[in-house]
C-alpha cells in the first residue's frame, strides 16, 4: 500500500472496508469505502484541521467477545485432534487444518491489542472514524495529528456562537456529511433468524435420526437459511444495527462458513474411505455399490464419534446467537415521532360570579 501521494501522508487504514484516513497540509483527507465485505465505491472528504474541536476514543468488548469465540471453536477442534490422533490420523490431520487459520486469527487479534471507536467531532457533524479500530492505532494518530491542530488553531481569533436553531444534520449534508440510519426492523433478518433456529435444532436432530428423508430436510433447510443469513448481512451493513443483532448475523455466517467446510470435509473422506472399500471389494469379486450421500445419511454420534458433539455445540451455538438477536431484528415498535401528541389539560370549569 502507498504511504503518500501529492501532498497526503498516510495516517491509518488499509483501503479495505474501513477506508482510509490522509494528512494534507492544512487538512485531513478522509476516504471511506462503502460496499458488502468487500468495498465497491469510495467517498472523500475533507476536514480542516481548524475546524477540528474533538477526537474521542473509547474502548469496547469486541476484541474481547471475538477471542472468547474463537477460543471456543478453537476448543473444539483441538478436542477433535486428540479425540482421534490414536485412531484416525487423516481425521486428525483435517480438523488441525481448520483449527489452523482459527489459532493465527486469535493471536493476530491478540497482537493488535484492544478494540476502539473514535469520533471526530466539528462544529457540524461527529464523524466516525473507522480506520481507528484499535487502541494502538488511535494513539498513533492522534499524536500525529495533535501538532497541526495545535498550529492551525492557535493563531484563530475568538469566533461568534453557532445561530441558535441552526439544524446540524442539514448542515452535515451541505458538506456531504451522512449518517447511518437506525436500524428500523427486517421482517426478512426476523424470519433469517427464526430459520436458522429450526436449522440448527433440526441439523442437531439429523446425528440421532437416520433416513434419506431426514437428511434431505436439513440440507434444504441449510441450504435456505444460508441464503437468508447472508442476504441479512447485507442488509444490517445499511444501518446502525444493534450489537446483539450484528453479533447474531455475523456469528451464524461465520459458522456457517465453518460448517459448510467441515460438511465438505466429511463428505472428502466418506468418499475416500467407501473408494478404498469398493476396490477391495471389487478385487475379492464382491458386488457393491458406493453412495455418499446414503452414508451420510445414516451417519450418526457413533460415526462421528466425538466430533458429533462438536456439531451440536455448532449447533447449539448458532441456535442461541440467533435467539439473542431476535427482540433486536423487529427494529423499534415506537419512535419518538410516532409517539402520540399529548392532549391539552380539560379548560377548567366556569365559575360563576353572584
Amino acid at each position: 500500500m502507498k504511504k503518500s501521494f501529492g501532498e497526503y501522508r498516510w495516517l491509518a487504514g488499509k483501503g479495505r472496508y474501513e477506508g482510509s484516513l490522509w494528512l494534507g497540509g492544512d487538512h485531513l483527507l478522509v476516504i471511506e469505502n462503502s460496499g458488502f465485505i468487500f468495498p465497491f465505491s469510495e467517498s472523500y472528504r475533507r476536514i480542516d484541521f481548524k475546524n477540528i474541536q474533538t477526537v474521542s476514543v473509547a474502548t469496547t468488548r469486541k476484541g474481547l467477545l471475538t477471542s472468547v469465540l474463537l477460543i471456543a471453536l478453537l476448543a473444539l477442534f483441538g478436542w477433535g485432534i486428540i479425540d482421534n490422533y490414536s485412531e484416525d490420523r487423516g481425521l486428525s490431520i483435517f480438523w488441525g487444518v481448520l483449527a489452523s487459520p482459527i489459532l493465527i486469527a486469535l493471536l493476530f487479534n491478540w497482537a493488535k491489542g484492544p478494540t476502539t471507536i473514535c469520533r471526530l467531532q466539528t462544529a457540524v457533524q461527529i464523524l466516525k472514524l473507522k480506520p481507528l479500530n484499535r487502541l494502538k492505532t488511535a494513539q498513533r494518530f492522534m499524536a500525529d495529528l495533535a501538532p497541526f491542530c495545535d498550529e492551525h488553531q492557535s493563531a484563530l481569533k475568538s469566533s461568534t456562537p453557532p445561530i441558535p436553531g441552526s439544524p446540524p444534520a442539514a448542515m452535515g449534508e451541505t458538506l456531504g456529511f451522512k449518517i447511518k440510519e437506525l436500524w428500523p426492523g427486517s421482517p426478512l433478518v426476523v424470519g433469517s433468524l427464526v430459520l436458522v433456529m429450526v436449522s440448527s435444532a433440526v441439523s442437531a436432530g439429523e446425528l440421532f435420526v437416520k433416513g434419506m428423508p431426514y437428511y434431505f430436510l436439513d440440507a434444504l433447510l441449510s441450504v435456505a437459511a444460508v441464503c437468508l443469513i447472508v442476504t441479512s448481512a447485507a442488509r444490517i451493513a445499511r444501518f446502525r444495527a444493534p450489537g446483539a443483532l450484528r453479533w447474531a448475523v455475523w456469528g451464524n455466517v461465520v459458522l456457517t462458513v465453518i460448517g459448510i467446510v467441515f460438511a465438505y470435509g466429511t463428505m472428502f473422506f466418506h468418499i475416500i474411505d467407501g473408494s478404498i472399500n469398493v476396490a477391495s471389494r471389487v478385487k475379492k469379486g464382491i458386488s457393491t455399490e458406493l453412495s455418499v450421500w446414503s452414508q451420510m445419511a445414516d451417519a450418526d454420534m457413533q460415526t462421528y464419534g466425538s466430533f458429533g458433539w462438536v456439531l451440536v455445540c455448532m449447533s447449539v451455538l448458532a441456535f442461541l446467537l440467533a435467539l439473542i438477536g431476535l427482540p433486536a431484528a423487529g427494529g423499534r415498535t415506537r419512535t419518538l415521532e410516532q409517539a402520540p401528541p399529548a392532549q391539552p389539560p380539560p379548560p377548567p370549569p366556569p365559575v360563576e360570579l353572584s
